[in-house]
């Protein structure tokens, strides 16, 4: 139903979480990265004219709530549309701050109902940028990988602002931990910073090694050479270790993980908190022992995805 302006009464749109399979930190200094959908996990969004903004559900910090708010309202501002109050409600099925993209998620469901609300079609690059528009304010400096995974079906490369399709040929579960602890996004990008310009030879030594298990790991995605796969990702746990990034719960969940069968285990996302990630076997006995291990270890909640399969 439109009304006189000729915008909807309604709009809704949604998005799904990320993790980030191997890459995050070094992919802001321009190696590539890999990332993996995660569609059970989701935003929903309802836009409606006039009233006040509304969220459901456990929201991101403000400035998270501010990134999606500032993008719906330079979206409007280019659409030249001044005159018209926006009610945006979210019901968030992301828990915040677990470097699962819940800031990204939440302004890509609310910009695609507020251009559902205003008849308009936004296309790949628009949605795109708009989403990253409020990345930049949630977050300061953004590589573009969260945006780009929250709005792909599939897993995909990402290096240097361009992603791609990522070849999987790997049937495994993604068990995904939550720490229970808060993730720091722009303290731990910071700090990444920090640290690689302090000593740029090393530096450029760790982000040359980064590169390298990146290449590998795609290749071992693409081949299915889940075990090689599980070894890289270990071996990036330890990197973003290196980096400062991890905590000893973090590091405690990656190794009970291991302990009970997993192939690698690391954390995703920003790190000093948030999640961590293992690759198991496809069958559910073996996700279970994992996922029983990590509950036991102080993840306080557990999901599993797929890798070459619906997640």
């Amino acid at each position: 139903m439109d009304d006189s302006r000729g915008m909807r009464l309604r709009g809704t749109g949604h998005a799904h979480a990320k993790v980030i399979l191997i890459g995050e930190h070094t992919v802001v200094h321009g190696t590539p990265a890999i990332a993996v959908p995660v569609r059970r996990l989701q935003i929903d969004a309802i836009a409606y004219l006039g009233g006040t903004n509304t969220t459901t559900g456990p929201i991101a910090p403000d400035t998270a709530r501010s990134g999606t708010d500032q993008a719906v309202q330079e979206l409007l501002r280019q659409w030249g549309i001044t005159d018209a109050t926006v009610d945006l409600r979210l019901h968030i099925g992301i828990p915040p701050a677990r470097g699962l993209g819940g800031s990204a998620a939440c302004t890509a469901a609310a910009v695609r109902a507020v251009a559902q609300l205003c008849g308009r079609e936004l296309d790949a690059a628009q949605l795109y940028e708009s989403v990253q528009f409020g990345e930049r304010i949630a977050h300061g400096r953004a590589s573009g990988i969260d945006t780009a995974a929250v709005l792909a079906s599939d897993p995909i490369r990402f290096e240097r602002g361009e992603s791609r399709p990522a070849a999987c040929g790997v049937r495994a579960g993604l068990i995904i931990a939550d720490s229970g602890i808060r993730g720091e996004t722009r303290p731990a990008v910071a700090a990444v910073a920090a640290r690689l310009g302090d000593d740029p030879r090393r530096g450029s030594e760790i982000l040359t090694h980064a590169r390298e298990l990146v290449e590998e790991s795609a290749e071992f995605l693409s081949a299915g050479r889940i075990a090689e796969l599980g070894r890289a990702l270990s071996e990036f746990h330890r990197v973003l270790g290196g980096l400062g990034v991890s905590l000893p719960r973090l590091d405690h969940l990656a190794e009970a993980a291991l302990r009970a069968g997993a192939y690698g285990a690391k954390l995703t996302g920003g790190g000093l908190g948030g999640c961590v990630i293992a690759l198991a076997d496809p069958d559910t006995e073996s996700q279970q022992r994992i996922r029983t291990a990590l509950t036991e270890a102080g993840a306080i909640r557990t999901w599993v995805t797929t890798l070459g399969g619906a997640s």
